[in-house]
């Protein structure tokens, strides 16, 4: 496992800066705003440009000027935009990746929960039969995503993530399940009724879970992890590595993959695109076009 301990360099080398100068996050005290808040990418960081919008990072700063620690914690890998969004936020504080599958910390990775590997044998035996111009199978190790079919919805998805993908062969894919930790598989299609049959059809062992993105509207993603790992389980260690009571902490979502992550803490916020079920359940924010994120940094 050593040889999956070191992040990208691009975590290693950045610092957050406001109004230029490199700021150092403060202690937080009881008078302040909540201090730690978990923000998921796609749907609430995230919008249609497929990336942070300006206007919100003026308000993220400003949380991290006040000495809030900010977190991301999304479905998406580690690397791309992903990384360089957690990088800029704050790279001192824990990230949770691949739905919670890992969680790194200043160039290390603090936690890896791989899916156990006859489960990701069972579901490459679901995706043979199925055609790969109307389906495809993301296979994430913890510094790669690879395909067994070429699929042009996944290499869309993938560049737009800013992250390369491999398509390896027969051979190399069973090297590769028998050596290297799986942390996550993805199906990535645009029919929303075959998602969700695939979602059901996930292993009894494992975590499944949808989502969508402002920047692939017409996609439908369902991320499938070992049992017991998702958002919650992640943001539970992130929030111990930094000595927080997650009762005390804030998070923003609003995917059906987010909602271990709301259920955790102790103050929850959906975006106002978030899914009907969360919208039922959460304090509701404005949508991701409106920057509605803003508002939870307020609230918190």
């Amino acid at each position: 496992m050593e040889a999956f301990l070191k992040a990208p360099s691009h975590i290693r080398n950045h610092r957050l800066t406001i109004a230029g100068h490199a700021t150092p996050h403060s202690a937080w005290s009881s008078d302040m705003h909540h201090p730690l808040i978990f923000l998921d990418l796609d749907g609430t960081l995230v919008g249609p440009s497929g990336d942070v919008a300006p206007e919100v990072w003026v308000g993220l700063e400003a949380a991290a000027a006040r000495g809030q620690r900010l977190s991301v914690c999304t479905g998406r890998p580690s690397g791309g935009v992903a990384s360089r969004v957690a990088a800029r936020l704050d790279p001192d504080a824990p990230h949770v990746f691949y739905g919670g599958a890992l969680v790194e910390r200043a160039g290390s990775i603090l936690h890896v929960d791989p899916v156990p590997e006859h489960d990701a044998r069972a579901l490459l035996d679901i995706a043979r039969p199925l055609d790969p111009t109307h389906v495809a199978l993301e296979i994430y190790t913890p510094d790669r995503v690879l395909l067994a079919t070429s699929s042009l919805h996944s290499l869309r998805h993938v560049a737009g993530i800013g992250v390369d993908v491999h398509v390896v062969g027969p051979d190399e894919l069973d090297a590769v399940l028998r050596s290297t930790p799986i942390v996550k598989l993805q199906w990535v299609t645009p029919d929303g009724d075959l998602a969700s049959d695939l979602a059901r059809r996930a292993p009894s062992s494992c975590f499944s879970a949808s989502a969508g993105s402002p920047a692939f509207p017409d996609l439908h993603f369902v991320t499938v992890t070992a049992r017991g790992v998702d958002k919650g389980s992640a943001v539970a260690r992130a929030a111990a590595a930094l000595g927080f009571d997650l009762a005390d902490c804030a998070a923003v979502g609003d995917s059906h993959n987010d909602l271990p992550m709301l259920a955790a803490v102790g103050h929850p916020f959906v975006m106002g695109n978030a899914e009907p079920e969360l919208l039922s359940l959460y304090p509701r924010l404005p949508g991701v076009t409106e920057h509605g994120v803003l508002a939870a940094l307020d609230a918190s």
